[in-house]
C-alpha cells in the first residue's frame, strides 16, 4: 500500500499572498504576518524552547518577513503550505541566532578578556561620514518606520515588538511589517547615497564605501 502524503495541502489563501509578496505589495506582508505569525511564533517557542528569548524570537520573525518579502518567488505550492515554508524561515533565522551567540561566547573566553592591559573594540567605529547618511536617511523614513528603527538602534539589536506595539498603538504584526519595510527603504536610501549594505545586514552595522 502506497504511503499517504502527510504533507499539509495549500489554502486558498497561500496564492494571493505570495502574488502580492512577489508584486511588492505591502498588504502581502500584512496578510502573511495575519495568517502565520502566531502559529509560526508558537513554533518557534516549542522548537527553541529557553534557547530564544522574547526579543530574539521577535528578531526570527521579523528576519523570516524581511526574507518572505524577498523571497517570495521560491515558495512552491506543491510542497505544502506558505506557513510551513514561512516558519522554515524563521526556523533558520533562529538557528544563526543561537550560533550567532555560540560564536561570541567562544570569541570573548578565548580572548580573556580580564587579562588584557587596555579596552579592546569588538566593531570598528562606523566612518563620521557615514553616521552623517545614516541620520538623514532615517529622518527621511515615514514615523511609525523612522520610530521603530531608532529603538532598534538604541538598544543595539532588535527592540521588543510588544513594547513598539504599546507605544505607537498597533499591533505586532504590524510592527513586523513595519520594521521589514523600514529595513528596505533604509537600504535603497543608502545604497541611492553611495553606501553598500550587506544584504541581510541590520541598519547599525552597514558599511559604507
Amino acid at each position: 500500500m502506497p504511503e499517504r502524503n502527510t504533507t499539509p495541502a495549500p489554502t486558498a489563501g497561500d496564492a494571493e499572498i505570495v502574488r502580492l509578496l512577489s508584486e511588492r505589495e505591502g498588504r502581502g506582508l500584512r496578510l502573511l504576518l495575519a495568517t502565520y505569525a502566531a502559529g509560526t511564533r508558537a513554533g518557534l517557542k516549542k522548537r527553541f524552547g529557553g534557547a530564544l528569548s522574547e526579543a530574539e524570537i521577535d528578531d526570527a520573525l521579523s528576519t523570516a518577513t524581511f526574507r518572505a518579502w524577498r523571497k517570495a518567488h521560491t515558495y512552491t505550492a506543491t510542497r505544502g503550505t506558505l506557513g510551513a515554508w514561512f516558519f522554515v524561515i524563521a526556523s533558520n533565522a533562529g538557528r544563526e541566532i543561537v550560533r550567532a551567540r555560540q560564536r561570541h561566547d567562544r570569541e570573548v573566553r578565548g580572548h580573556e578578556l580580564e587579562n588584557l592591559p587596555g579596552p579592546i573594540e569588538i566593531l570598528p567605529m562606523p566612518p563620521p561620514a557615514f553616521l552623517d547618511v545614516l541620520r538623514e536617511c532615517i529622518e527621511a523614513l515615514p514615523r511609525m518606520q523612522r520610530h521603530i528603527i531608532e529603538a532598534d538602534l538604541q538598544s543595539g539589536d532588535t527592540a521588543d515588538a510588544g513594547d513598539l506595539a504599546a507605544a505607537l498603538q498597533t499591533s505586532r504584526n504590524s510592527v513586523y511589517a513595519t520594521r521589514s519595510a523600514a529595513r528596505k527603504a533604509l537600504k535603497q536610501a543608502l545604497c541611492e547615497r553611495g553606501c553598500a549594505p550587506d544584504e541581510d545586514a541590520k541598519p547599525s552595522k552597514l558599511p559604507c564605501k
